[in-house]
Formats: structure tokens, C-alpha cells, sequence
């Protein structure tokens, strides 16, 4: 089990201690499970109450022993991590970033800088050799090789590659 980070306090809700919470997590219905632990600075709570607001991404949380708003107080602007279980195969977002971004023929074209959400899909951030950004749709077996098989880095295939110099192209506006 890997400890991650799964949502960050934004105010208190409510007279009796419920905490508003933006969620950084796909599965909020499996981290925010009444009776499920979470961590916040650095001490273990027990879910007692959880409501999400799937359209907003944020979710209404209530914590055992915390039972007035003057109790709760304390947590806004604190980050919330649980132990997560990963499935077999998958790859967290922060164990991409830093990766190196490797062509077809093996040489290193740039970093990964960070994974973005733009409406439905991720895309890759890679910081070019020449301190340039690009972005890549993170589409495995399209533009790069399944992350997990290649470890600490993420090959391209030949499309991937062609993209990217596609954007390098005086075509390219941006």
C-alpha cells in the first residue's frame, strides 16, 4: 500500500463540524467510505459521513470526535492522504512526473513536468531538451508505450515521436 494524496480541506461545513473538501482521487466513493481511515496533519481520523458532489469534485466529510465547527477549523487548507491499494498495472501520476521521455531510437528528447487534465483525457507535460513545453495526449499503445513496462522512463512509439516534431514545426504557432 502506497500512501497518496486524496483531497484537500477548503472550509468547514455546517454548525457541527463537517469539512468541504476538494478531491484529488478518481474513485472519492472508495477513499471517502464511512469508516475508511484517512491521515491529516499527520494524524489517523475515522470517516463517520461522506457526501459527494460528483459535478464539483468536492465532497462533505465528517470525522469521529469532531462534532462542532470550532473543532474543525484547524483542518482548512491541509492536505487529506489514505493508504491506497493500486490494481495490478496501474501507475499513479506522481511516478510519472520526472520521467524521461525517450524516442524510437533511444535517445532522451525531454522530462515529464507534470500530467494534465483537459476535459476528458491527460496529457502529458514534457519539458524539451531546449526548456520548451509540449503537450501529449496520454494515450498508451498511440503515442507512447505503457508507462509500467518501461520503468523510469516513457518511450515513444513512431506516432508519438512525429507528434512532437509535428509541434516543433514552423506550422506550429504555439
Amino acid at each position: 500500500m502506497a500512501r497518496k494524496l486524496i483531497g484537500q480541506v477548503v472550509n468547514t461545513f455546517g454548525l457541527r463540524g463537517a469539512l468541504k473538501v476538494v478531491l484529488f482521487t478518481d474513485c472519492p466513493e472508495i477513499r471517502f467510505k464511512e469508516g475508511n481511515s484517512i491521515e491529516i496533519k499527520g494524524k489517523e481520523y475515522k470517516i463517520t459521513e461522506c457526501r459527494i458532489k460528483p459535478g464539483l469534485r468536492t465532497a462533505i466529510v465528517s470525522i469521529e470526535g469532531f462534532e462542532d465547527i470550532n473543532d474543525s477549523l484547524q483542518f482548512i487548507h491541509q492536505d487529506i492522504y489514505a493508504d491506497v491499494e493500486a490494481l495490478p498495472g496501474t501507475i499513479y501520476i506522481d511516478e510519472l512526473i520526472g520521467r524521461d521521455v525517450i524516442n524510437t531510437k533511444g535517445e532522451k528528447v525531454g522530462t515529464v513536468k507534470d500530467v494534465v487534465k483537459i476535459n476528458t483525457k491527460d496529457y502529458f507535460v514534457i519539458t524539451m531538451s531546449d526548456t520548451t513545453s509540449r503537450y501529449m495526449p496520454l494515450l498508451t499503445d498511440v503515442f507512447c508505450k505503457m508507462p509500467s513496462l518501461t520503468p523510469g522512463k516513457v518511450e515513444l512509439t513512431e506516432l508519438g515521436e512525429e507528434a512532437l516534431k509535428w509541434r516543433q514545426s514552423q506550422y506550429w504557432p504555439y
